[in-house]
């Protein structure tokens, strides 16, 4: 609104808007600074919206002079300019700004929306599944895992993936086993624009209707990206506790889904959290049997399972050492043990777990593995340094003095040549993998066997132990 004095109504000298109740002064004409009126006539103004005004063809073109010669600057920056300037007036805006080509060619941004879409209210009416690898070749020759949310209850499945071809009859099998067991039929699939996974929805022919990303946009897939995220964190920090090499990871990301089912990521129940496993079954999960995965463990031997040709004396041990790496997906009696005597997992019922003992430490002997018998372990290797190192003398000499009696004064003093080992080459291991997944140790010439160049320079040590014979020597002229 604008404040008049009180005899002269078209003297407008006070501007000003009114937010909350309150009066905000914007404008004061010069020489009044100082007055006070009563307002007689007001034009109100609203507060919240820019200051825009109908303009002519001449101040429209002074807005776009200047949004161009501050490179582009935006309408509130262009209003405010007189405020930090030598701008003498300010720069009206209009109304409506009409699109500049130049700011929408050069300053749009990929903007990820903030708000998370809304979970489906039934099971199984929309499901989300997307592909992670490729990792390290595990024992069983896996090198991906496919993982599927379903939307409404956050409930997790993993398939694991010898390669990427795989997706398509095993995600069918696992359509037609969940929907046996459930009686719901899959509505809704969403996923990325993999060709595997397209492929595995279209040859469903249920009338399930697929739901595509855009390229590159895989935010649109948020509950798949998150968990596969999620799931490979948890991956390295189960590896890293339990000391064990990487190709044990496609067991630990089983045991991860199995756990993260059972925590409070699931949709709520009029205010009380619940697990997806619960969402999903309506059954509370047990957590009773949950141990620390990755940990030394003991697993009964039946004799009928001993082959021909080994011992079956009753002397004979009646558990072996192994490592726990969680249950059977089917029931959690059926506990699966990684045996370095047999060199791959088997199932046991009757299992003792000593969760204070890393199973990692123990001899794995892994079988076919070009990482060696122990597995690659998950530790970042020294840098590889640059250069050739400086040349070091093979022996450098030392003054040393020798030992004194308390009744000898010396001023001499023995050279000693100390031995100096000759420096090598750093030896800092580099792996590279192949194309098949497997871990090889890269040899090249700087790569050398342990021990070559290590010999030290033949320098013989004075014995020092008793005082060197001081006698002067006798003169020439001597007899």
């Amino acid at each position: 609104m604008y404040f008049t004095p009180e005899n002269d109504e078209n003297n407008k000298i006070i501007k000003a808007t009114m937010k909350d109740g309150m009066y905000i002064i914007s404008h004061v004409k010069p020489g009044y600074e100082d007055s006070a009126f009563f307002a007689l006539s007001a034009e109100i103004i609203d507060g919240t919206k820019g200051e825009v005004e109908e303009l002519t063809m001449t101040e429209k073109e002074r807005y776009l002079i200047w949004h161009r010669r501050f490179n582009h600057l935006g309408p509130d920056k262009i209003r405010n300019l007189h405020k930090v300037t030598t701008l003498q007036r300010p720069i009206k805006v209009p109304s409506t700004l009409d699109v500049c080509e130049v700011c929408a060619l050069t300053k749009m941004t990929n903007r990820i929306p903030s708000q998370l879409s809304a979970r489906k209210s039934k099971r199984l009416e929309l499901i989300h599944f997307d592909i992670a690898g490729p990792f390290p070749r595990t024992i069983r020759g896996h090198r991906y895992f496919l993982l599927i949310i379903d939307s409404a209850t956050r409930v997790n499945w993993v398939i694991l993936l010898k390669q990427k071809s795989d997706t398509i009859p095993l995600l069918k099998a696992w359509k037609q086993e969940i929907e046996l067991a459930t009686g719901v039929a899959v509505i809704a699939a969403r996923t990325d624009n993999a060709p595997e996974l397209l492929q595995a929805v279209r040859e469903w022919k249920t009338g399930m209707r697929s739901e595509v990303t855009v390229v590159a946009s895989s935010h649109q897939n948020g509950p798949a990206e998150r968990n596969i995220r999620a799931a490979e964190t948890d991956i390295r920090a189960m590896l890293k506790e339990a000391h064990l090499p990487l190709e044990f990871w496609d067991e630990a990301v089983e045991h991860d889904v199995y756990i993260r089912n059972r925590t409070s990521i699931g949709p709520d129940a009029n205010g009380i959290d619940r697990s997806p496993l619960e969402a999903f079954t309506g059954t509370l999960p047990d957590i009773d049997t949950c141990k620390v995965w990755g940990s030394r463990c003991y697993a009964y031997i039946n004799p009928k399972t001993i082959p021909k040709g080994q011992r079956h004396d009753k002397l004979r041990d009646t558990a072996r050492v192994g490592i726990f790496l969680g249950y059977s997906k089917d029931t959690t009696k059926h506990i699966k043990v990684y045996s370095p005597e047999l060199g791959y997992t088997y199932r046991s019922y009757r299992v003792t777990i000593d969760e204070s003992y890393k199973g990692g430490d123990l001899d794995l002997k892994l079988r076919n593995c070009v990482a060696g018998s122990q597995g690659t372990k998950n530790i970042e290797p020294n840098r590889r340094p640059r250069g050739r190192p400086k040349n070091v003398p093979e022996s450098s000499s030392i003054p040393v003095d020798p030992p004194i009696s308390p009744n000898e004064i010396i001023t001499d003093s023995i050279e000693v040549r100390l031995p100096i080992p000759k420096r090598t080459k750093t030896e800092i291991p580099r792996f590279d993998e192949d194309e098949h997944g497997n871990i090889r140790q890269v040899i090249d010439d700087l790569t050398r066997p342990a021990g070559e160049n290590n010999k030290e320079s033949d320098v013989t040590l004075p014995d020092i132990t008793s005082p060197p014979d001081h006698t002067p020597p006798k003169s020439r002229g001597s007899i």
